[in-house]
């Protein structure tokens, strides 16, 4: 989902970087994006795991359900996929794509959200 989304590293670069800065007193924190354009339950999964694997190496962490914005590619990537809504806060699930159910997300969020302070 990192490469998706165009972000120029990967989980585990991302780990590595997480516990370096925590173990050099800086404090990590982290928000994750639920459910942009081609999530599967798989990533959903990783993306939990992630956290569970890092929770102590973070100060603290968010879990937002992606809202598509015009002119990005996500918004595009949600377009092709068949979704003609409009984007709202994050707090608000706008957006489900077709490999998932909102229930995935919401449930992913939710065990993210339980494992912070």
């Amino acid at each position: 989902m990192l490469t998706a989304m165009g972000k120029p590293f990967d989980a585990a670069r991302a780990e590595s970087v997480v516990r370096r800065l925590q173990a050099g007193g800086i404090p990590v924190e982290g928000l994750f994006l639920l459910g942009f354009p081609g999530e599967t339950r798989e990533s959903l999964a990783d993306t939990v795991a992630f956290v569970e694997r890092n929770r102590k190496f973070m100060a603290n962490c968010w879990a937002s359900f992606y809202q598509p914005v015009p002119g990005t590619v996500g918004w595009q990537m949600a377009v092709d996929r068949g979704w003609h809504g409009v984007g709202a806060r994050n707090v608000n699930l706008t957006y489900v794509d077709p490999n998932l159910t909102a229930n995935d997300i919401r449930s992913a969020k939710e065990s993210i959200k339980e494992m912070m302070p």
